[in-house]
C-alpha cells in the first residue's frame, strides 16, 4: 500500500509539492479552503534553483513556454541614470540559465494541469493538525478528519499547520508596503529594471503576450496604505 500525504493549500507550493510526492509514489490529497483553485497575484520571477525543481517534476518546458527570460537588466536612480547592470553571461555561467518571469495565474494553471487526477478537496478549511502514533491527522471544519503519513502545510501566512508545530511566531509589518500590477506593454519595454529612490523601489519586467509587470515597495507606516486613494498617482509622485 502506497504511503499517503495530505497537503493543506492548493497554491503554487501546495501543487508543486503534490506533484513531487505523487512522482515519489505517494497517494496524495490536497485540501483548499477557497471554493475554487485560483491565483490572484501578478508577476513572479523564477530563479534557476526553482527552475531545476520544476524540471524534476516534469513541468520545466511548460513553465518556460509561458515565461519571459530577459537578456539584460539594470538598476536606476531616481533620475533614470543606470547605477548597476546585470551581466547575463556571468549569470548563465554560474547558474546554468537565466531566471524566468511568469504570470502567477499561468504558473498555477501549468501546475494544475500537471497535477491531473490528484484529489483536491475545495471549500475545506483545516482547523488543526495533530499526530497519533506514526500518523498525522488533519481536522477540517465540519468534523472530517484525514489520516496521512505525511502532512505538508502550504496554507500561507496565517498557516493552521504551523500552529500544530507550536510555532509562536506571528506575521509582523516590515515597514514596506507593496503594490503590484499587470498592464499592457505600450512602450515595448524589452528589459527588466529597478528604480531606487530614498529606500523605495520600483520594478518593471516584461511578461509574455505584450504585457508588463510592475511592482513597488514604499516605506509607509503600518496601515497607512488604506488612506492612499490613487495608488498610481501616489507612486508617480514618489518615483
Amino acid at each position: 500500500m502506497n504511503p499517503r500525504a495530505v497537503i493543506v493549500g492548493a497554491g503554487i507550493g501546495g501543487l508543486a509539492g503534490a506533484i513531487s510526492l505523487r512522482r515519489a509514489g505517494f497517494e496524495v490529497e490536497i485540501v483548499e479552503r477557497a471554493p475554487a483553485v485560483r491565483e490572484i497575484g501578478a508577476g513572479l520571477l523564477i530563479w534557476s534553483n526553482a527552475l531545476a525543481a520544476l524540471d524534476l517534476i516534469g513541468v520545466g518546458d511548460a513553465v518556460h513556454s509561458i515565461g519571459w527570460s530577459g537578456t539584460s537588466g539594470r538598476i536606476n536612480d531616481r533620475s533614470g541614470r543606470t547605477i548597476a547592470s546585470t551581466d547575463t553571461r556571468t549569470i548563465r555561467r554560474a547558474l546554468g540559465e537565466l531566471p524566468v518571469m511568469v504570470h502567477r495565474a499561468e504558473l498555477l494553471r501549468v501546475l494544475l494541469e500537471a497535477a491531473g487526477d490528484i484529489s483536491i478537496r475545495v471549500a475545506a478549511t483545516c482547523s488543526g493538525v495533530r499526530t497519533e502514533g506514526q500518523k498525522a491527522i488533519v481536522s477540517l471544519q465540519g468534523g472530517t478528519e484525514l489520516r496521512a503519513d505525511v502532512v505538508i502545510g502550504a496554507d500561507g501566512i496565517h498557516s493552521s499547520t504551523r500552529r500544530a508545530l507550536r510555532d509562536p511566531s506571528t506575521p509582523h509589518y516590515t515597514g514596506l508596503t507593496g503594490w503590484r500590477a499587470v498592464t499592457e506593454n505600450h512602450d515595448r519595454v524589452s528589459e527588466a529594471w529597478l528604480s531606487v529612490s530614498g529606500g523605495n523601489q520600483f520594478l518593471v519586467a516584461p511578461l509574455t503576450e505584450g504585457r508588463l509587470f510592475v511592482a513597488s515597495a514604499v516605506h509607509l507606516e503600518e496601515g497607512a496604505a488604506k488612506f492612499v486613494s490613487d495608488a498610481a498617482a501616489y507612486q508617480r509622485e514618489i518615483f
